[in-house]
């Protein structure tokens, strides 16, 4: 997923990945991490499609007085199988995984060109801003 957004393989890269293998030990394991993989049929299959939800512990508000929320986030479809619907698919199961739990607010970051899968299923956009520290 990384490679294909360009991402370098440097220090910095190395660096998340390293940090990233037991934070997601973790959130699998407390179940805050949800994952969702697609693969091929047959005796040969490999992984194609795949996406996660993380469940966040979130204040009250007036507008959504639940205490989580959900975030979709690595929805990556390998490029011989994108086209299909995989990546609809996985964020479905994000969503169904939402309403099981009556999870109202989900949120997630769009690269441009999956924009228009997200709005399909009814994202919109927001007003949120970001300062990088």
């Amino acid at each position: 997923m990384f490679a294909s957004m360009g991402m370098r393989r440097d220090r910095k890269f190395e660096t998340m990945v390293d940090n990233c293998r037991p934070w997601f030990r973790q959130r699998v394991s407390d179940g805050t991490y949800i994952g969702f993989l697609i693969e091929t049929a047959g005796d040969d299959s490999n992984v194609v499609a795949g996406g996660g939800l993380l469940l966040l512990d979130w204040p009250p508000t007036y507008s959504d007085p639940q205490t989580t929320r959900g975030y979709v986030l690595n929805v990556y479809v390998e490029p011989e199988h994108r086209q299909r619907g995989l990546a609809h698919a996985v964020t479905e199961a994000c969503l169904e995984a939402c309403r099981a739990r009556s999870i109202g607010v989900v949120t997630l970051h769009s690269a441009d060109a999956a924009r228009r899968i997200y709005e399909n299923l009814g994202f919109a956009p927001t007003n949120e801003m970001r300062l990088n520290l």
